[in-house]
C-alpha cells in the first residue's frame, strides 16, 4: 500500500478570500513556484463532467510529484498514490511529497473547472 508523506493542508472556502477566483489563486501559486527551486512545473487546467469516477490525471512528464495544488470550483475527491480513500475538497495544498498518481472524481452534480499546479 502506498503511503503518503510530506505535509498536507486543506483549504476550505474560508481560507480564501470570497474575492479570489480559482485562477488568480492559481497564478499567485504559479509565481510562488517558479520563484522557487521548483525544478519543473506543470499547469493543468481540465473539466471533470459530474458523474466521473477515479479520472487519472496525466503529470505532463513529471514521473514524481513534489508539490501539488489544486483548485476546483465544485467539490471532487481525490485519491494520491493508489490510495482507496478519497480526500473530500476543493482545495489542496502538498509540499515536500513524492506523488505518483493521482485519480479525481466528481459527483457534485455540476462539471468541475480545476486548476492543477504539479512540480518537482
Amino acid at each position: 500500500m502506498a503511503r503518503l508523506t510530506g505535509k498536507l493542508q486543506v483549504l476550505t472556502y474560508t481560507d480564501l478570500s470570497s474575492t479570489n477566483t480559482p485562477t488568480s489563486k492559481v497564478f499567485d501559486v504559479s509565481e510562488v513556484i517558479s520563484d522557487s527551486e521548483i525544478s519543473q512545473v506543470a499547469p493543468l487546467l481540465i473539466q471533470i463532467p459530474t458523474a466521473t469516477t477515479d479520472q487519472a490525471i496525466n503529470f505532463n512528464g513529471i514521473t514524481t510529484a513534489e508539490y501539488l495544488v489544486i483548485l476546483s470550483d465544485q467539490p471532487i475527491s481525490v485519491k494520491i498514490d493508489g490510495s482507496t480513500t478519497a480526500l473530500q475538497l476543493t482545495r489542496l495544498y502538498l509540499d515536500g511529497s513524492s506523488l505518483s498518481s493521482l485519480h479525481i472524481s466528481n459527483s457534485s452534480g455540476e462539471t468541475a473547472n480545476i486548476r492543477i499546479m504539479i512540480g518537482k
